[in-house]
């Protein structure tokens, strides 16, 4: 029905429900308010829901389906809601009802109300229970009506707030995901009201096996205490507050989230912690974060506890150690009497003990005499080493007059690249660590390049994030690719002003490095073809491009690259689904197809996540094939002098980041309208400059002038 223009979407994910679903689809099909849409998203059921769900679909057009395989109701929801055609949009789960009346109810408050957000009223185990709230005062600040609603099946939404505000369910979190939608929706909604009728219920049975009795499990909490603390603290920035308000929106969150947590069994003191470390992160961007901790310490002895560990300079309480005495780990040895598992924990306890002394003196045992280090070698350590940039850059130092090896051997020169990959404990950071301080005895100079904040896709973040920072604390020398990374030494690693043992070795530029580049014969200026190459990963926000570019008209999107992650892959398949607009292209590239890629393309888009990305060789590919770049502000777009040369952008949060690229595509459309060639100057021009400022020979000259300086 493509001209179907309902008044309401009835978004319902289906998983393994059959048994109660036929009873959900006929509270749905049967409401008074005819004007609707039920959008079915079946996410990977292995009973007989998707039987259910095609019988009642033959007999009611009104029916939208949608298959996707098993990635949670979050996912599903947010396929839903990209699909929904209705003016408002409401949530029903599969094993749940609703009185014949109910969306009628919603809808015709709203109307009435002119309300952005209506609140039904449920029925719980036949138990009635309102559960609303009611924001019509137009003096309260945005974040002052921001509210942790819970669930969103109760509520009806205006579709426009939802879409113009990015609004969409975490799909990180599996469980309570409710939470930081309703956080977002409240703070967009002008006005939110109670339905007119409270005699009309939404039917929920709580189920041991449900969602909502599962959601507040130890496993799920702690993520959802990241988020929807990190989601008040965003909220925040975004508009002014009163100090009361968010002081007690602070303390009312947390102290929700610690009472969740006491609630549940055997939760032990390492959990609690872990809760206390939650929140003492949250507290760091605060700006009344002192007036928030007296709060807490003043107002719940529980809270008090749990937060004393706390440093007064940053707020940030360690990890501690789940360290046994001698008594406990007796104990523990004997706690259970077979023979088997006694030998399973000595193993476990005692062997990792020995292969940590053995290194140890392996180590010790393999010093390099210094005669033996050959003073006009480096030794290139890269996590990734069979890739283009590795053969420039090995190029550069051979112009430079040095020999280069994938190994440390004799070289004088250890330049370390992507070494904070690869760590899973602190185990790992000792080990690296130790490694680099047995170079350095040994006579050698070591030299840490950043490439990026922070690690991408590391097993363990924090670890790693902690190992970039010793790196440049304990290495000889740090190398940067640009200007940008220079105030994130001086404001995250506290270098000050001091630069003197950085260097600024550039990205070259790929300049004939794939072949040369192709004329672009089959462009059509009248349709802005963009492009997003590379390796699929999630830090690169190729949701955010999707987002920004539906309904978007005279625009074509290609995403061409190999998935590190297959089940990410699938995430941008789903949002792919229903779009005509856009193409997809998941598999390893080979190098001759590059420059024809590229000159089918008049841009390439780069939204990557800029809390960790620093710096981007696609964004030099493309520049070295004669395209500009839209994309967010990282340092090597700010490295180039003339910003008319790309288009950069900024965002506040991940859900202003799809509002602020879609608004510079929309400024790129309106400049080039009709005329989408004409950016193929732009691409010219900066063609130019990455011939002149990256090219081998500068690269080679500043490894030259940064070994003269820790000769």
């Amino acid at each position: 029905m493509p001209d179907y223009h309902p008044k309401v979407s009835i978004i319902i994910p289906v998983y393994n429900t059959a048994k109660h679903l036929s009873r959900c689809l006929k509270s749905v099909v049967t409401q008074t308010l005819s004007e609707i849409e039920i959008i079915l998203i079946n996410d990977g059921s292995t009973d007989k829901s998707i039987s259910v769900v095609d019988a009642f679909a033959k007999k009611d057009s009104r029916i939208v389906i949608i298959n996707q395989r098993n990635q949670g109701v979050s996912v599903a929801r947010n396929n839903g809601l990209r699909v929904a055609k209705g003016e408002y949009v409401g949530f029903v789960d599969s094993d749940d009802s609703v009185d014949a009346a109910y969306f009628e109810n919603l809808y015709n408050t709203a109307k009435k109300e002119k309300a952005d957000m209506v609140s039904g009223f449920v029925k719980m185990n036949d138990d009635r229970r309102q559960h609303f709230y009611n924001y019509t005062n137009k003096r309260a600040t945005r974040f002052n009506r921001c509210s942790l609603m819970g669930v969103v099946w109760l509520n009806l939404y205006k579709r426009s707030i939802l879409s113009e505000n990015s609004i969409f369910f975490p799909s990180n979190l599996r469980t309570a995901e409710d939470n930081l939608f309703n956080l977002r929706a409240t703070y967009f909604a002008n006005k939110v009201v109670a339905a007119d009728d409270d005699s009309v219920f939404y039917n929920h049975i709580t189920r041991e096996t449900s969602l909502t009795a599962q959601q507040y499990k130890t496993s799920n909490l702690i993520p959802l205490s990241i988020a929807v603390l990190e989601t008040i603290t965003e909220l925040n920035r975004l508009d002014d507050y009163d100090k009361d308000v968010y002081i007690s929106r602070v303390y009312d969150t947390v102290n929700f989230l610690y009472q969740r947590y006491t609630a549940l069994d055997n939760i032990g003191i390492y959990r609690k912690y872990k809760i206390s470390n939650i929140i003492s992160k949250s507290l760091l961007n605060t700006k009344y974060r002192v007036d928030v901790l007296s709060k807490l310490r003043e107002n719940d002895i529980y809270l008090k506890k749990l937060i004393y560990g706390l440093k007064a300079k940053n707020l940030l309480e360690e990890k501690p150690h789940k360290k046994k005495n001698f008594k406990q780990s007796i104990k523990y040895l004997f706690k259970k009497s077979t023979i088997k598992h006694l030998i399973k924990k000595v193993i476990k306890f005692i062997l990792p003990h020995g292969l940590v002394v053995a290194y140890k003196e392996r180590r010790e045992n393999s010093n390099v005499k210094a005669a033996e280090i050959d003073p006009k070698k480096i030794a290139i350590i890269a996590a990734y080493p069979e890739t283009k940039y590795f053969e420039i850059v090995k190029k550069a130092a051979s112009l430079a007059g040095y020999r280069t090896s994938d190994r440390v051997s004799d070289a004088k020169y250890v330049w370390l690249h992507w070494y904070e990959n690869g760590v899973s404990s602190y185990a790992d950071l000792v080990k690296k660590v130790s490694s680099i301080e047995r170079w350095r005895s040994q006579g050698r100079k070591v030299i840490f390049h950043i490439h990026n904040k922070k690690p991408h896709e590391s097993k363990a973040p924090n670890v790693s994030h902690a190992l970039m920072a010793v790196l440049a604390d304990c290495s000889d020398h740090v190398s940067i690719m640009s200007s940008a990374t220079e105030e994130l030494l001086k404001d995250t690693w506290y270098y000050g002003e001091d630069f003197s043992h950085v260097s600024k070795v550039p990205h070259p530029n790929y300049i004939g490095v794939y072949g040369d580049a192709e004329k672009a014969t089959s462009l059509n200026g009248q349709k802005l073809k963009i492009l997003f190459f590379g390796l699929i990963r999630p830090y690169k926000g190729i949701e955010h491009l999707l987002a920004a570019t539906e309904g978007l008209k005279d625009v074509e999107v290609s995403i061409i690259g190999k998935p590190s992650k297959e089940e990410y892959a699938d995430e941008i398949r789903a949002l792919c689904a229903h779009r005509d607009n856009v193409t997809i292209r998941f598999e390893h590239i080979k190098d001759k197809e590059i420059p024809k890629i590229f000159a089918e393309h008049h841009i390439l888009a780069l939204p990557y996540n800029i809390d960790s990305s620093l710096n981007s060789g696609a964004a030099l590919l493309a520049l070295s094939y004669g395209r500009t770049v839209v994309g967010t502000n990282n340092g090597t777009l700010k490295d180039i002098k003339n910003s008319k040369l790309y288009f950069g952008y900024d965002y506040s949060d991940e859900a202003d980041h799809p509002i602020q690229l879609k608004k510079t595509i929309e400024s790129i459309q309106s400049k080039y309208r009709g005329d989408s060639n004409k950016l193929l100057e732009i691409g010219d021009n900066v063609l130019k400059l990455v011939k002149q400022d990256n090219s081998i020979e500068k690269v080679s000259q500043s490894i030259q002038e940064m070994i003269e300086r820790i000769r």
